[in-house]
């Protein structure tokens, strides 16, 4: 409603915005509009701090809950993640480790992500700095890891300074601050993702095109040294710090480039996938979005802008050839430092328009989308979890009685599941660790399950349907179930549907696993589908 009532009054903002562009763009006037947005990217990103973790978050909590700093340090080397992002994290939660607060850490890199855009940005136009500001301030995007509580906010604050410092050696090549804080940006971006390497050749770029060094060859030694310290940081993680790095990406969980996961990655960084609104609302987003984007193409200065966009287009051909040659990486979360090139890119593209109409067309625009997508998040998106794993607990913890059974599909959601059983004693239940294993399954159940039947006790089977191929160990879970409690079962399935199912092409996995409680059970006796979990219950005397 906001959104149309802005359209609707779009004659009237013109006019405004044509009388206050040089207004806003003052020195006086600019600090207030910074400190405006700051407040609004803050603020918003308060807002359902506190709605549930999923998979990754538990495991950052579990991680920063080890005894000491030098135990989590030991643990986190057989991750795939450098330790950075944690060892802020486990400082920070000594203040006080409650959801809200380990979200806030995120919350406020993201608010720094937003001041220091606006601050590399200010450099080349008052206006991009303002219109940057704004849509980092309300993306969907960048709100959903400015609350997560894992590296990727930091990450990406990392990127936002690592082009902040290039461009002020760019600028600035004989003073010494614009080398040490590129250094350090993009050391900080490798120690919290190895992801972050893939920064050091599109950022190598860029200074090389803007920066005139033909023409002073004594910088060079400079530059090669602030390039070559974050690669020595990237070898001594890679190699020697994550000691299973190479198990664990053998079989990487992430799917094959396809031109189905191009397109739904792409929307979904861009704030334009259904994961974030209703579809109604989806479409009237692309369509504003998309215009925004053939204005800036159309009519923006590209011979002045193009290096931003290079990168973009350097970083996406680097992940891309990764994942086709080595391992699958090709994933939302590894190109969010794209981001932040591509968003200058635009923005600057529309302050360079020379005609006044579209150049207010396009700012309109993107101020209807800004007042959309954060009317959306404050009324809606803010409050939904990634998955619903503390509201089904929730759901299960209401109806579990002692002697119920709770069972896990795939064994590694238990732990978050179990983060949120707070009244359920961990012996009062039976989680499978080693769902592979059928004959373990068969031996726990047979000494837990005799009780349970006789007394014609629920048994509750929480599941998750992911990318990984779980199907056919699902299948004969369902027949070991089925043979210990032939004589009475009362099941109770939660199905929870992973968010990333939505970037590859069979959406409708989850259709199997009911397909597939049906045949060993038959039609369910209750059945409530919630769009993002689904509660069936299965009833055989």
């Amino acid at each position: 409603m906001l959104g149309l009532i802005t359209l609707i009054n779009g004659a009237y903002m013109s006019k405004l915005i044509n009388s206050r562009f040089n207004w806003l763009s003052s020195d006086h006037i600019y600090p207030y509009v910074l400190a405006g947005i700051l407040v609004l990217a803050l603020s918003i990103r308060l807002i359902g701090l506190d709605k549930g973790i999923w998979l990754d978050e538990e495991f950052t909590i579990r991680m920063i809950s080890q005894d000491n700093l030098w135990e989590m340090l030991q643990a986190l080397s057989q991750d795939t993640h450098p330790p950075l992002y944690y060892v802020l994290l486990y400082f920070w939660s000594k203040i006080t480790n409650s959801e809200e607060s380990l979200r806030l850490l995120s919350a406020l890199f993201g608010v720094g992500t937003v001041a220091v855009v606006m601050s590399w940005l200010k450099q080349y136009s008052h206006l991009a700095s303002i219109l940057a500001g704004i849509y980092l301030a309300t993306a969907p995007i960048m709100l959903r890891f400015s609350q997560e509580i894992r590296g990727y906010s930091l990450l990406v604050f990392a990127t936002a300074l690592a082009f902040f410092f290039a461009s002020r050696l760019s600028t600035q090549p004989e003073k010494l601050s614009g080398y040490i804080g590129l250094t350090l940006s993009l050391t900080a971006a490798i120690s919290t993702k190895l992801i972050g390497v893939m920064l050091l050749a599109p950022i190598f770029l860029l200074v090389v095109m803007m920066t005139a060094l033909e023409q002073k060859e004594n910088l060079w030694m400079k530059v090669s040294a602030t390039f070559t310290i974050p690669f020595l940081a990237f070898i001594y993680f890679y190699f020697f710090y994550l000691t299973n790095l190479s198990r664990n990406t053998e079989n990487f969980w992430i799917p094959d480039v396809s031109p189905y996961l191009l397109s739904s990655t792409w929307q979904y960084l861009l704030g334009l996938s259904s994961l974030f609104f209703s579809n109604y609302l989806n479409h009237i987003l692309s369509f504003v979005f998309f215009a925004i984007l053939a204005m800036a193409m159309i009519f923006g200065k590209w011979q002045r802008n193009f290096p931003f966009l290079l990168v973009v287009i350097c970083f996406w051909l680097e992940i891309i050839i990764y994942s086709l040659i080595k391992t699958p990486i090709f994933w939302y979360r590894t190109l969010l430092p794209s981001l932040i090139p591509f968003i200058a890119f635009i923005f600057l593209q529309i302050a360079t328009i020379q005609a006044k109409k579209i150049k207010i067309a396009s700012i309109i625009l993107l101020t209807s989308f800004s007042i959309l997508v954060t009317a959306n998040w404050v009324t809606v998106q803010a409050y939904r979890p990634v998955e619903y794993y503390k509201q089904v607990a929730q759901l299960v913890e209401s109806e579990w009685q002692p002697n119920n059974l709770v069972l896990f599909h795939p064994p590694y959601i238990a732990k978050t599941v179990e983060y949120y059983l707070n009244k359920i004693p961990l012996e009062g239940g039976k989680v499978i660790y080693h769902s592979k294993d059928i004959d373990n399954i068969k031996y726990d159940l047979e000494q837990l399950s005799a009780e349970s039947a006789a007394n014609k006790n629920p048994v509750f089977l929480i599941i998750r349907v992911d990318l990984v191929h779980q199907l056919e160990t699902f299948k004969k879970l369902l027949s070991v179930i089925q043979g210990e409690f032939k004589d009475s079962l009362n099941l109770k399935v939660f199905l929870i549907i992973s968010h990333d199912v939505s970037f590859i092409e069979e959406q409708d996995t989850y259709n199997s696993f009911l397909a597939a409680l049906e045949d060993e059970f038959g039609q369910p006796i209750s059945y409530h589908d919630k769009k993002v979990y689904i509660l069936s219950e299965y009833e055989q005397i």
